[in-house]
This record gives C-alpha cells, sequence and structure tokens, in this order.
C-alpha cells in the first residue's frame, strides 16, 4: 500500500486558493511544490542491486545522448554535401539539425528503455490515458509562462536570435518546414528529461531523481544568456515534479513547443514578417 502522501491529489485552482488563504505565499509554495515532492518521494522504490546497476547504464546512455547532441549532429551536418544542405543557414542544414537533435535524444533512450528497462513509450510517459483529466494543468502553465514569453519579446537580443532560422518569415515552406523541426526537438528533449531520465530513475530515488534531471537540464542552456539558463533550473523542477505526478510528459512537450513557436511568431511580428505569410 502506498504511503497517504504518495495519493497526495494534484493542485486544482480551488485547492491553490485554498493554499492562499491560508498561508499566503508559503501556503501555495508548500502545497504546489513540497507536498508534490514529498508524494513523489513516497512511492515505493526499488531496492535491487541490480535495478541500481540499469540505472548507471541508464546515465551511460544519457551522457553519449547529449554528447552526440553536442558534437555529432555539427559533425553530421558538416558532412553533408553542400549541394544538398546548401549552406549552414540553409532550410535544409536547420531541418537536419531539428531532426538529428530529436533523434539522439529519442533513440538511445526508448532502445534502453526497451531492451533494457522493458518500458514502453507509456512507460516513458507518453501515455494517453489521463490527459484529458490534465489539460486544465497545462493551460495553467500556459498561462504563467505567457507573460515572460511577451516581455522577453520586446527585448533587443530577443529579436536577433528568434527564430533561430532567419528567413522563417519568408513563405510558407519555410516556416513550416523549420517550425516542425523545433518542435520535433522539443519533443526529443521532453521525452529525455523528463521521461528517460525520471520515469526509471524515480523508482529507485525517488524525488531526488528531479534535481539528478536538471543539471544536465540546465547545462545545455549554457550558451543561452543567463536569464534563461536560471529559468531552466526552474522550468526543469516544475516540469519535472509534474512528469512524475502525471506519469507523462505531454504537459512539457506542450509548453516548450508553445512557447517556441510563440517566441518565433511574436519575433516574425515585430520586424513585419508576418504579411509576407499572410498576404499583408
Amino acid at each position: 500500500m502506498l504511503h497517504p502522501a504518495a495519493v497526495t491529489p494534484l493542485p486544482t485552482l480551488a485547492s491553490t486558493r485554498a493554499a492562499w488563504s491560508d498561508g499566503a505565499l508559503s501556503g501555495v509554495f508548500r502545497h504546489l511544490f513540497v507536498e508534490q515532492w514529498q508524494a513523489i518521494d513516497a512511492q515505493p522504490r526499488i531496492r535491487d542491486p541490480q535495478a541500481q546497476l540499469k540505472l548507471l547504464g541508464l546515465y551511460g546512455v544519457a551522457m553519449l545522448a547529449l554528447i552526440g547532441n553536442e558534437y555529432a549532429v555539427d559533425a553530421i551536418i558538416e558532412a553533408l554535401p553542400k549541394s544538398f544542405r546548401g549552406g549552414r543557414r540553409s532550410l535544409t542544414s536547420f531541418m537536419v539539425w531539428g531532426w538529428l537533435t530529436a533523434g539522439f535524444y529519442i533513440v538511445p533512450a526508448v532502445l534502453y528503455s526497451r531492451f533494457v528497462l522493458g518500458m514502453g513509450l507509456a512507460d516513458l510517459g507518453l501515455r494517453l490515458r489521463g490527459l484529458r483529466d490534465h489539460i486544465g494543468l497545462y493551460v495553467a502553465m500556459l498561462a504563467a509562462i505567457s507573460p515572460v514569453v511577451l516581455m522577453a519579446s520586446t527585448t533587443e537580443h530577443f529579436q536577433k536570435v528568434y527564430p533561430f532560422y532567419r528567413k522563417a518569415g519568408d513563405s510558407w515552406g519555410d516556416f513550416l518546414g523549420w517550425e516542425t523541426a523545433y518542435a520535433a526537438q522539443f519533443l526529443g528533449l521532453e521525452l529525455f528529461f523528463r521521461g528517460f531520465l525520471l520515469m526509471f530513475p524515480a523508482r529507485v530515488l525517488g524525488a531526488w531523481a528531479i534535481p539528478a534531471m536538471v543539471m544536465p537540464y540546465m547545462m545545455i542552456h549554457f550558451a543561452k544568456p543567463l536569464p534563461e539558463c536560471v529559468g531552466s533550473i526552474i522550468a526543469g523542477l516544475v516540469l519535472g515534479i509534474v512528469a512524475l505526478r502525471t506519469r507523462s510528459v505531454w504537459a512539457g512537450m506542450a509548453v516548450h513547443v508553445a512557447v517556441a513557436w510563440s517566441m518565433d511568431l511574436l519575433s516574425l511580428g515585430q520586424r513585419g514578417k508576418l504579411g509576407a505569410l499572410f498576404g499583408g
């Protein structure tokens, strides 16, 4: 039987309001984070030494996947015939980057999970059961991050960086080709960090699998501005808690893709590029 904390209900608007009335910010923090952490940590753990060896192997596979994304993706793109990739800033190069990145996240994780851990895609968080029950939570997360995205879109750095593919607003072909590849690498990223690095590790480490996941997640943001890197720590903790409480990675995927597309659209709009797409 599970410890009573393990059946702590997920936060709702009503429960969050009640927590606010009980103790203002401290009550909300405890309700949204402390109680959810305790619920995760109260789940039964696997004590089998064999599981610890499998966990060690999982982290080895994760390190290889991250090395591949840092070094192999660029090497593969550089090795492609220039006539195919059309230069480093072409749509083809960016699409290859997006799909290769997704592949390095997904393929090793899925293969190791399937053949070593005995876990399928649903076990990694790609389950549809219960998805409708969590829609309100996903909407709340998007509503919380939207003001931050809107404020960031007014900065000079934002305009210089997004979209990564600078010709995304030139045509629908450019826009859809880029945004599809861009979304693919986020889907791979979420399956890797919030699925592969959480679902099995939490069976062995409990809630402490979350900070173990957040550290490499933060490190892939080292090339980004400091606020974005710091923000990745908060986002990683929140998405990690949500993933383990819902047993689903759809929240992180939805938030990441929605934010990424919004940032590109805001940038294109402020640069007057949306008119080319919509005939204005």
